[in-house]
């Protein structure tokens, strides 16, 4: 007899809406961590390096709050 492989099928959720983002980043979701992070950090820097002088103060910062 021969065994049939398990399917995983993995559905992607779309995070573009905030409510539905946190409430994923609640359910500890990876996916909406990762969308936080990809959609975030670029302006989290940019706005950071307006105010500080260099891009370790910079990051400095973003650990702050991201964290």
């Amino acid at each position: 007899m021969r065994r049939m492989a398990k399917r995983r099928h993995f559905i992607m959720q779309d995070y573009s809406d905030n409510t539905i983002l946190i409430a994923g980043i609640r359910d500890g979701k990876h996916e909406a961590y990762g969308y936080l992070f990809a959609t975030y950090y670029p302006r989290l820097h940019n706005y950071a390096m307006r105010f500080l002088a260099d891009s370790d103060s910079a990051d400095d910062f973003e650990r702050l709050y991201l964290n």
